[in-house]
């Protein structure tokens, strides 16, 4: 009689884990939904911004920006760009303002290239647009904001 109570009791107890592993009678995976949510990732930047974008200048191919953006967190690097045409080669960092959408970028700083040539650039703003990035600078002195296309 022992023996049948201590069966009875272990299968009681198979019955209730089941249950609540699968999160109801149904069966159904409540049980994922009810998981907490894992944590964010540092920083904030929507992954769709993330990557190597490029774009030309003008009309022609051989004046071309490429830059690429990583996560962080506002006051941090995260834009990375190199502009190079026949007879320059500049290389620039911004930092985050905020992470937006739109993502908000501190001045370009240059680190290295023809002074004559490589000049800081004002904040600027970055939005996602049809599959392509707009980059505009708050200080475009009339230029057109430069649409990039994603390449890595």
């Amino acid at each position: 009689m022992l023996l049948l109570a201590g069966g009875l009791a272990l299968a009681g107890t198979a019955a209730a884990t089941a249950y609540t592993l699968l999160g109801g009678s149904d069966g159904s995976a409540a049980a994922t939904e009810k998981a907490p949510a894992p944590a964010a990732a540092p920083g904030g930047i929507p992954a769709g911004y993330l990557g190597v974008w490029s774009t030309t200048v003008g009309d022609s191919d051989l004046d071309v920006r490429r830059f690429t953006l990583v996560q962080g967190k506002p006051g941090e690097t995260v834009l990375r760009m190199q502009a190079t045409g026949p007879t320059y080669d500049c290389r620039f960092t911004a930092t985050l303002k905020s992470a937006g959408p739109p993502v908000r970028l501190g001045p370009s700083t240059v680190v290295s290239g023809p002074p004559d040539t490589c000049r800081a650039g004002s904040p600027s703003t970055l939005q996602l647009m049809a599959g392509q990035l707009r980059r505009t600078f708050d200080d475009a002195g009339g230029l057109a904001p430069l649409l990039y296309t994603k390449t890595g």
